[in-house]
């Protein structure tokens, strides 16, 4: 009770101070009498009795909902916490990332070799139900309360699908979600490939030790793969954005004209010292609709700087900037401050990143993703795996034999990507398919033309 009265004692004093300091305003004067009348009628003659905790919560609530911002809540203890797990260690959920896009819960990414990744969702998705409970006016704290759990538990996504007109229901376990965010490997021999699942904390240490592997290896260019990947804290994506380039504006950020916090207008500077790979190493960066945030952040800086061509799809567009105040109570205020913008001054938020040469990936059907599902839940490819580890085409044969009596129907094709998939996720290595994954494609043929002629 003690604490309550703490939260009323430092809103009242806190407001009273803003409002009535700022006296030749008389109308914020005039509706913040008018809210403490409805509050006393309420808290002294409202039929049910509520606490003050309740009142002011809901007061509060109901402001920053009138804002329609997705990103701006106020954070109570608990989601507080929440909404630090993500940058560290690991936690149980589905992996996947999730936003509001027109009033509407969209998948911003599914975090690589994660239950959502392997099931098949994809960026740009519209949950419409959980465990059948349709989501309206959807929060994002209150949505990933329901996403996360205990290992092992299953949780039910009514999806919705651009150009699929049904509805889609993937039941999914939920694992421990390990936020490894860097792995590498070398195509052809010749061409660095790193694969960036997220910009956390320990993102820059594992960048570094697998851009300095390769550097190693004598590659000659170098393909940074950015595709569904969610973004993360904002100065990774500068330090990361620092290790390929040696000048430059990587990203500023831009508050409303007349903020009274100047330091919400920030420019963000590379370093020559901080330069890990040669100014004049062929560079390649791919992107889709999965990436979002710092990946934008990347992408724009090095594109704007000539740095590298940057190859996919447009990017998710979200490129505003949340600041995070600590309240009374060990509750917290999550509230947007400003737009990123790219080196050239190109917005972000709701926009995204143009790429150079724009080309789709080839994408399975919703029935490849039902007998998909059906070949993990049935772990077909792991059992596969153990029995032949040095599999041949004729094995894979009796494989899809096996599978078409037990009626899942799959092309050879796709059914070799996953195979494929399972073993670099065993090795800890990157999937590179260069059969089927054609943007990938696209991005070797290019670095190969740009080394070759430099």
């Amino acid at each position: 009770m003690i604490k309550i009265f703490r939260i009323i004692i430092f809103i009242t004093v806190f407001v009273n101070q803003f409002l009535y300091s700022n006296s030749e305003d008389e109308e914020e004067q005039k509706y913040f009498n008018i809210f403490k009348q409805i509050y006393q009628r309420i808290k002294n003659e409202y039929i049910e009795k509520k606490s003050p905790e309740e009142l002011f919560t809901g007061a509060i609530e109901g402001m920053l909902k009138k804002l329609n911002d997705p990103h701006t809540a106020f954070l109570k203890e608990q989601e507080k916490q929440e909404l630090q797990i993500e940058t560290k260690g690991e936690y149980g959920g589905l992996g996947i990332v999730v936003g509001i896009r027109d009033n509407k819960l969209t998948v911003i990414s599914p975090i690589e070799d994660t239950p959502a990744e392997r099931a098949g969702i994809k960026a740009g998705d519209v949950i419409l139900k959980i465990d059948g409970v349709e989501v309206k006016e959807p929060k994002i704290n209150e949505v990933v309360k329901k996403l996360r759990g205990e290992p092992n538990t299953t949780v039910t996504l009514t999806i919705k699908r651009e150009n699929i007109e049904t509805p889609i229901d993937y039941t999914l376990t939920r694992a421990i979600i390990k936020l490894k965010t860097v792995k590498y490997d070398t195509i052809k021999t010749n061409i660095g490939y790193i694969k960036l699942t997220s910009f956390s904390q320990n993102t820059p240490e594992e960048l570094k030790s697998a851009i300095d592997s390769l550097l190693k290896k004598n590659i000659k260019a170098l393909i940074v793969d950015l595709r569904n990947n969610p973004g993360g804290l904002l100065d990774v994506a500068i330090k990361v954005s620092d290790y390929f380039l040696s000048e430059g504006l990587i990203v500023y950020t831009k508050a409303r004209t007349n903020t009274f916090n100047p330091f919400l207008n920030q420019r963000y500077y590379a370093h020559k010292n901080d330069n890990l790979i040669p100014d004049d190493m062929p560079l390649v960066i791919l992107i889709n609709k999965g990436s979002a945030s710092a990946s934008e952040i990347f992408a724009g800086a090095i594109q704007d700087n000539n740095r590298g061509i940057i190859v996919g799809t447009k990017s998710f567009g979200k490129g505003s900037v949340q600041s995070v105040i600590d309240l009374d109570n060990n509750s917290a205020l999550r509230y947007t401050t400003a737009y990123y913008y790219t080196p050239k001054g190109k917005l972000i938020h709701n926009i995204g990143i143009i790429p150079d040469i724009e080309i789709e990936d080839i994408n399975p059907s919703k029935m490849d993703y039902q007998n998909i599902n059906k070949i993990y839940k049935n772990k077909y490819i792991s059992n596969f795996l153990n029995e032949h580890p040095q599999w041949t085409n004729s094995d894979i044969d009796e494989l899809l034999k096996k599978l078409n009596e037990d009626g899942i129907e799959i092309d050879k094709i796709l059914l070799k990507r996953l195979i494929r998939e399972e073993e670099a996720r065993n090795k800890q290595k990157p999937f590179i398919d260069l059969e089927i994954d054609t943007q990938l494609k696209m991005a070797v043929q290019i670095a190969l033309i740009k080394f070759k002629y430099k």
